[in-house]
């Protein structure tokens, strides 16, 4: 499967990466949300998006609303680096 990795802490788009790899997939990294969506706008896009919940330009959710708009849709999980106070945070 092919996975995008969208997230602008670098550690933390590096480890996700490694993980998915070594899993077997193939990964594309980015650094921001433009990137990300210019990604998931292209031709021959990937299967799914992992998208930090937070980052520059436009943030994991904006990015999952655009994409989903697409005609080939896309599958987009978003995370955020903190555990939710509440399941109603969720």
């Amino acid at each position: 499967m092919n996975i995008l990795v969208a997230d602008d802490e670098v550690i933390s788009n590096r480890l996700l990466c490694r993980v998915l790899q070594d899993w077997g997939h193939k990964t594309i990294s980015v650094p921001d949300g433009i990137k990300a969506l210019e990604i998931l706008e292209s031709y021959d896009p990937p299967d799914l998006a992992i998208l930090d919940w937070t980052m520059p330009g436009m943030d994991g959710p904006e990015v999952c609303r655009r994409a989903r708009m697409f005609p080939h849709g896309r599958n987009c999980v978003e995370f955020e680096g903190r555990v939710p106070a509440s399941l109603n945070e969720i």
